[in-house]
Order: C-alpha cells, then sequence, then structure tokens
C-alpha cells in the first residue's frame, strides 16, 4: 500500500529550493516520490509518497533541515 503526506511549505522561492527541498525529503528511507508545486512568494505544496515506513515528523524535520517551514499538513491514504 502507497500512503501520501501532502503539506503547504513555505520559504521556498525558486527551483533551486525546490530541488534541495525534494534531495533532503527523498533521503530518508521509505519515500517511493516526493512532487514540489512551487508558488514564488506564496507557500508552496510538497506531496509525499512512502510505503508507510516515513512519519509525519521525520517530513517535517527534513523540511526544516532544508531551511523552509511546514505550515500545514494532510494524510492520504492511496488505494
Amino acid at each position: 500500500m502507497t500512503y501520501e503526506m501532502q503539506y503547504t511549505v513555505s520559504g521556498l522561492s525558486c527551483s533551486s529550493c525546490a530541488n534541495a527541498l525534494t534531495k533532503r525529503v527523498e533521503a530518508l528511507d521509505g519515500v517511493l516520490e516526493v512532487r514540489v508545486d512551487l508558488v514564488p512568494g506564496q507557500p508552496s505544496g510538497l506531496a509525499v509518497a512512502h510505503d508507510g515506513a516515513v512519519t509525519d515528523k521525520q517530513v517535517q524535520e527534513a523540511v526544516d533541515d532544508a531551511g523552509f517551514t511546514v505550515v500545514g499538513f494532510m494524510a492520504v491514504e492511496s488505494p
């Protein structure tokens, strides 16, 4: 089963920021896919697909470590 967590992240301003965030989150064990919907000047979207072994806390710490801030969160279970 695949799970997805969706976040709203502030502080992303360019594609380099999005790439840095993607690499940081992809490094977590169990992450299958990371998508960033960059919206410069506004909070951006972050979707993380995983195998169930990744926690919200791990993703939020990765976002913080990359220099950004989670401002919203929603977990979605995929069939």
